[in-house]
């Protein structure tokens, strides 16, 4: 029992060490969207020469809820309460990597998504993307949307970055719509080196 209990405690303060060494910088984790959103993509959602994907103005996991919202809406607290628990205990299993345990980063990534902040990055349409900080498309429909812009190739989402500056490695969340029916959300796991992102490993949490 004096061993099992002596195991646990020294777990609890390990774990407690590797959050006290996550503290963040939400806004400073936000500049890091640039490299994000012009690093290449790995799935399926390619980029024609030419065209741009349309950035959500406002940071979003996509499964979290912010509080005043979880209020209002029945549904949004079985998702709080009960789903993102599972979520997050199956990312800590997908996302593990030879040499580090993402376990914490993942609750870093959750915690200090509860509630969005408008990205202050600039656009680049020549490198992909052009961030949506009028709201243009909260307005037709999808279709005529795309008659309005035909160089906007997709509508991405993306989160705050999770950090550990120390390890050079960054969670983040990014969702990204072609169409109302193809669609896809990854949590994705880079490693930071040199100003450049190396893209370790990826796990989807949704898909339309």
């Amino acid at each position: 029992m004096k061993r099992w209990l002596l195991a646990f405690l020294l777990s609890f303060l390990s774990l407690s060490c590797q959050r006290a060494n996550l503290r963040q910088d939400v806004s400073e984790n936000c500049k890091l969207l640039k490299l994000v959103l012009t690093n290449p993509d790995t799935t399926y959602y390619g980029l024609p020469s030419g065209r741009y994907t349309l950035v959500k103005g406002r940071t979003n996991l996509e499964i979290d809820p912010a509080p005043e919202e979880v209020k209002r809406d029945i549904k949004r607290k079985i998702v709080r309460f009960f789903l993102q628990p599972i979520l997050r205990f199956g990312l800590k299993r997908e996302l593990q990597i030879p040499g580090y345990n993402v376990g914490p980063l993942v609750d870093v990534l959750f915690d200090i998504n509860r509630k969005g902040v408008p990205l202050e990055i600039e656009s680049d349409t020549a490198a992909g993307y052009f961030i949506d900080k009028e709201n243009i498309f909260w307005g037709p429909g999808w279709n005529q949307f795309c008659k309005e812009h035909p160089k906007i190739w997709s509508i991405t989402t993306v989160s705050i970055p999770a950090y550990d500056k120390q390890a050079g490695i960054m969670l983040v969340y990014k969702g990204k719509h072609l169409a109302p029916l193809a669609a896809s959300g990854w949590v994705i796991v880079y490693r930071l080196s040199e100003g450049k992102l190396v893209e370790l490993k990826r796990a989807m949490i949704w898909i339309s």
